[in-house]
């Protein structure tokens, strides 16, 4: 994308401007800074050509980056609002950087219907710091397909091993009619990639048998399961004119398996987690039940090999599966009845800043798979990147200062996590959402409502 400079002679007083810093383009860092005006960027330049400005923040030689999008949150609220609400939910986004958050539909009652996602719209907008948007689960009629498309959701969920859903997602004849009902309205869909069937069998067999502890939920979700899931989801798809999102691949064979799809004309994306990135399933003898996510922490090996597919861009977005659970909840006894997964919105990009820091990651990896491509994949126009003309959604982060994980200063609900205790290079000292600075130095500084519900250009 080309990066538009403003025109001489119309150079105004703006709201607000970041002066001398390092300002992340896509073509490269131009040391210098930019201009804001009615929540637009109106100048990327220089710092003497800048325009003068109403208020002004001194970025003190850190980089300036586009706002982050993290296509894979669940924000809870409704009657989940003890795990997440709105409020805490985007301030933990703001505390980590994102300006955009993506909302999935399993929450209580799901969003299975457009008459549950209009409860839900009205919460975000009252209550969040940052942008929002939403999924939805495949309702039951063509009708609704169409309310859902016109009301604005970036893409229908199917939660392959806890369908919420209002048709039966096991029947393969009916899910291909959802894809088609999808593909008409230019729906994308989103998967969890985990194969139901198989998951459910070793759950009974391993609980029948007695087995009861954290690394029996490994067990029960092994490889095969998201490997086979893909495949059946390649197979009903087939001849439908879709876009597939895969969400939080676990595994460097499943990224082969659907690069080869691509190539072979289907139309893919692959999201990955910092967490099957870079920990590994030891983390499950540490923590115990507080690092069961699904699908479940891999092999050491196998997380150095899915990282060396991002690094290479095989793999399109970086999202944080942010899944809040209430500490009651993942303390249960019985690892059966432990809700899979944690928050991540809060350490997501300091986990990847620290990888840059080491000369593991480039910038551009970061700011593709954060920023640009996720805001293309979604259809967010006027998001993730920096320029004129684009919405003033920006995070500046010192990448030489460190950052403690410590869940105790989370503002998420679920305050813990599997990477406690980790100092990280790079910290997020900004975020700011359409000019308006929502948090600095991990201090949330805007009123509820800042945020906006963003709709997707199709």
């Amino acid at each position: 994308m080309t990066i538009r400079r403003p025109r001489k002679g119309l150079m105004h007083t703006c709201d607000l401007k970041i002066v001398n810093g390092k300002v992340c383009l896509e073509g490269g860092i131009l040391e210098g800074g930019i201009a804001i005006s009615s929540g637009k960027i109106v100048s990327v330049a220089k710092d003497v050509s800048l325009p003068s400005s109403a208020k002004t923040i001194d970025a003190h030689g850190s980089l300036i980056l586009p706002g982050l999008i993290d296509p894979h949150v669940h924000m809870r609220d409704l009657e989940l609002s003890y795990k997440e609400d709105y409020y805490s939910g985007t301030c933990s986004a703001a505390a980590g950087g994102f300006t955009t958050v993506l909302d999935m539909p399993n929450t209580r009652p799901p969003t299975n219907s457009p008459k549950r996602l209009l409860e839900k719209i009205p919460r975000a907008k009252e209550q969040g710091v940052v942008n929002v948007g939403f999924y939805a689960d495949f309702p039951e009629t063509s009708q609704e397909f169409e309310s859902l498309s016109d009301l604005g959701i970036v893409g229908l969920k199917l939660n392959s091993i806890r369908p919420t859903s209002k048709i039966d997602v096991e029947n393969d004849e009916i899910l291909r009619w959802a894809f088609q009902e999808s593909a008409r309205r230019r729906l994308k869909v989103a998967i969890h990639a985990e194969l139901k069937k198989t998951v459910d069998a070793l759950i009974s067999d391993l609980a029948k048998s007695g087995r009861n502890a954290a690394r029996d939920f490994l067990y029960a979700h092994p490889p095969a399961a998201e490997v086979s899931c893909i495949n059946r989801i390649l197979r009903i798809a087939q001849g439908v004119d879709l876009d597939l999102y895969f969400c939080h691949i676990s595994l460097p064979e499943s990224v082969e398996l659907l690069q080869q799809s691509k190539r072979n004309g289907k139309r893919i994306a692959i999201e990955v987690t910092p967490h099957h990135l870079t920990a590994g399933e030891e983390l499950v003898d540490r923590f115990g039940t507080f690092a069961l996510v699904a699908p479940p922490l891999r092999s050491r090996e196998s997380a150095a090999a899915l990282w060396r597919h991002y690094v290479d861009g095989k793999v399109d977005v970086v999202g944080s599966d942010h899944a809040p659970h209430s500490v009651a909840e993942k303390e249960r006894s019985n690892v059966w009845d432990v809700p899979a997964g944690f928050p991540g919105l809060e350490t997501t990009i300091h986990i990847l800043l620290d990888r840059l820091a080491r000369g593991q990651l480039t910038l551009n990896r970061i700011l593709e798979s954060c920023a640009s491509k996720p805001a293309a994949i979604f259809g967010l126009t006027n998001k993730g990147s920096i320029g004129e003309g684009f919405d003033a959604d920006v995070v500046v982060v010192d990448p030489k200062e460190d950052f403690r994980v410590d869940s105790s200063t989370f503002h998420t609900k679920a305050r813990y996590s599997p990477f406690e205790g980790l100092v990280l290079k790079g910290k997020i000292e900004r975020t700011i959402v359409e000019g308006n600075v929502v948090s600095e130095n991990g201090e949330i500084m805007a009123k509820r409502g800042t945020g906006r519900v963003v709709c997707p250009v199709r």
